[in-house]
């Protein structure tokens, strides 16, 4: 999917910014980080708000694979 998509982007992303992995320094390195920019779509994650991202996208889509608009 699209969200597991973006979420392993996320991952790595942060595994880039983090000198030396582990638990404790990826929490930290997530909740420090001013924003994480995916390509189009950016998450920020602070002490306060761990939400990440308010984007919401819906698809609809008929049996036969037709995108209803």
């Amino acid at each position: 999917t699209l969200e597991g998509f973006l979420a392993a982007k996320a991952l790595v992303r942060l595994l880039e910014r983090t000198p030396t992995i582990s638990r404790a320094n990826l929490l930290a390195n997530l909740s420090t980080s001013s924003r994480i920019d995916l390509g189009g779509l950016s998450i920020n994650f602070t002490p306060t708000q761990d939400r990440g991202s308010s984007y919401v996208d819906l698809a609809y889509l008929r049996r036969s694979g037709v995108l209803v608009q």
